[in-house]
């Protein structure tokens, strides 16, 4: 399993590719790993006789009354008995039971934590190729370079919008000759999550006082330096928003002797962005930091119409509408919701879908599907917070696994920020796979170093033995009828 891991984390940057399609979805090659990866859990389990692990804490509680919420909320579309509806929900409700796997598996079989220390390893050195690349294509699409825009063929990215599938490449605006930086991405947000996502591998060792995830000094400094170029160029608010989150949280909770390192770095970011700006400014005829200024400044202050001087593009009041939507959508249908992926068909198309996870389980999975999926997020957060917040209670783990730990509270706290905040889909593999990584740590955690583990052991005797011996059986029965 722990080649199909690093492979399925590799290929979540490549969701531009697509494997093969089953109606109108098509199934990227992590997809496909995902599949993978479940059946080697199945035959671990079913075959090789291999126990459960069962931790039980308020993350698999919310986990479970998610599950049950997303069983009731058919109840609506059955009760409409709208064949449109009970089909769109049945599709959405085994697309969710699909992603979903992947938690039940992390929740009761856990994977060996130098997998994770080698996956993170993995996204840190991947990150190098992936900026430079995010920068070479600024330039290749102003003088009209190789490689400047990717094709997409995943036909989930034409659907949604609205395309054909031929016709559909990286999604960026642009602004003057400036292009908005995607790399490897389909568009710049995803590109921007995944720095900040690298931003957190390579900070918090630093801010905890832990040794660094990678060997070289200078090529940790080198990725950062990177990371932060790589975010400026997306022009994502989501990632500014992000890289703030992080750094507040970092403040509050690294190290204070670390504070000036981190201050100091900060320093060093602003200087690298200004002379990166300058760069682009004489290349482009386009400032990014004067789009940033006024990208935020139409958001803060707006006019009499609600609204201030926008860019084009901007995406922040059409989500203030989808939020508002969401809302009005989950007072139709309070406690059993709308039924999942019944947003478009309930609103008649005004909202093709929920922008926030959180909001999309409120309004499509009523109000336990919005205290199931908030509580499986907080209460992770909360259990991971132990390891921060009170270090001495777990002087018996050691420091690479602390490490992992601290990560993970950090990713939570942006997969949260992103899921709650920002938008993702809930029945996506933008929330399912970075939850991954902390329900796995804390699996293993409680598996490794408490005595909290229930271990359930399905068969006395593991198939895998049985069936061997029934065969070597019937092969010294069939050996002995012939020397007869």
């Amino acid at each position: 399993m722990k080649i199909i891991v690093y492979l399925m984390l590799f290929f979540s940057c490549f969701e531009l590719l697509s494997v093969f399609s089953f109606g109108t979805h098509s199934f990227t090659p992590m997809e496909v790993l995902m599949i993978i990866f479940y059946l080697a859990y199945l035959k671990k389990i079913f075959y090789d006789g291999e126990k459960l692990i069962i931790n039980w804490n308020s993350t698999l509680l919310f986990f479970i009354i998610l599950i049950i919420s997303a069983f009731l909320c058919g109840i609506t579309p059955l009760l409409t008995t709208q064949s449109a509806m009970l089909i769109q929900y049945f599709k959405t409700f085994s697309h969710f039971l699909f992603l979903i796997f992947i938690a039940v598996i992390c929740l009761t079989y856990p994977l060996d934590e130098k997998i994770w220390y080698g996956v993170i390893k993995m996204m840190i050195v991947l990150s190098l190729f992936v900026n430079l690349f995010g920068i070479y294509q600024l330039f290749a699409r102003i003088y009209g370079l190789p490689l400047a825009w990717l094709t997409v063929s995943n036909l989930n990215m034409s659907l949604r919008m609205s395309y054909a599938q031929s016709e559909v490449s990286q999604l960026s605006l642009n602004y003057a000759n400036f292009f908005r930086g995607t790399s490897v991405f389909f568009e710049p947000s995803a590109y921007a999550g995944f720095n900040v996502s690298i931003l957190i591998y390579l900070l918090v060792p630093i801010m905890h006082g832990r040794k660094n995830l990678l060997k070289s000094k200078f090529l940790t400094y080198f990725l950062i330096i990177l990371a932060v170029i790589g975010l400026f160029l997306a022009f994502s608010l989501s990632g500014l928003t992000g890289i703030g989150v992080l750094l507040i949280a970092m403040l509050f909770v690294g190290k204070k002797r670390k504070i000036i390192t981190l201050i100091k770095m900060f320093i060093i970011s602003f200087a690298i962005l200004y002379i990166t700006d300058r760069i682009i400014e004489n290349i482009s005829n386009m400032s990014v930091y004067d789009l940033f200024v006024t990208r935020v400044t139409g958001i803060t202050n707006p006019d009499k119409s609600g609204k201030g001087e926008e860019i084009a593009g901007e995406s922040f009041h059409m989500r203030a509408s989808n939020i508002t939507e969401s809302i009005s959508l989950w007072k139709r249908f309070p406690i059993l919701g709308c039924g999942l992926g019944l947003t478009s068909l309930q609103t008649n198309q005004l909202v093709t879908f929920s922008s926030y996870s959180v909001l999309c389980a409120l309004s499509e999975m009523g109000i336990f599907g919005f205290i199931g999926i908030a509580g499986l997020l907080l209460s992770l957060i909360l259990i991971l917070s132990k390891f921060i917040f009170f270090p001495k209670l777990f002087k018996h783990i050691p420091d690479d696994f602390k490490v992992l730990l601290e990560i993970a509270f950090y990713s939570m706290l942006i997969t949260t920020y992103f899921n709650t905040f920002v938008g993702n889909n809930l029945v996506g593999v933008g929330l399912w796979i970075p939850l991954m990584f902390p329900i796995s740590i804390l699996t293993t955690y409680f598996y490794k170093y408490t005595d909290n583990s229930y271990k359930i052991e399905l068969f006395a005797i593991p198939p895998k033995e049985l069936i061997g011996s029934i065969i070597s059986k019937y092969l010294a029965k069939h050996s002995r009828s012939k020397l007869q």
